[in-house]
């Protein structure tokens, strides 16, 4: 799935969202770099490939660090870790700093949970349109909504 994709994907289950255009983003570090979207940060999503009794991922906020071995307590999955940078590539065909929760529609990711941090119920969410030079600015209801609805397992925390 591409950029337009996504945004074609959008309109046509009449979603709004906001995008702001700026140099590619591989990490938080580059995000707070960025002057167009520092008062914006703590609606941004940092999304993570883990791996444990299933593969997910995990929809955080930008903010703060994830406590996996909590997360994998919650979970029911010991040993809960990163993915390499080889599993992300070929379950969601993209690299470190590509993830987006647009990428559990990619054919070769089924059957990966999506776990959404619960602190972006009822609010707006900041997320790549599947190109990290840009960042849309949608609600996340509506986002995890339209993921389930296209059968993708969502799962708030």
């Amino acid at each position: 799935m591409d950029r337009e994709q996504v945004f074609s994907l959008l309109d046509g289950a009449g979603i709004s969202c906001r995008t702001v255009f700026h140099p590619p983003v591989y990490s938080m570090a580059d995000l707070d770099a960025l002057p167009e979207l520092a008062a914006e940060k703590s609606r941004i999503a940092k999304n993570l490939f883990l791996k444990g009794r299933e593969k997910y991922l995990y929809v955080a906020r930008a903010e703060g660090r994830a406590d996996l071995r909590a997360l994998g307590e919650k979970l029911s999955s010991p040993g809960l870790h990163f993915a390499s940078e080889r599993e992300l590539s070929e379950t969601f065909g993209v690299s470190r700093g590509e993830l987006t929760p647009f990428c559990a529609l990619c054919p070769e990711a089924r059957g990966t949970v999506v776990l959404v941090d619960g602190f972006f119920a009822g609010g707006e969410i900041g997320v790549h349109p599947c190109d990290n030079a840009a960042t849309v600015f949608l609600s996340a209801d509506a986002l995890f909504g339209l993921l389930a609805e296209r059968g993708v397992r969502v799962r708030r925390l």
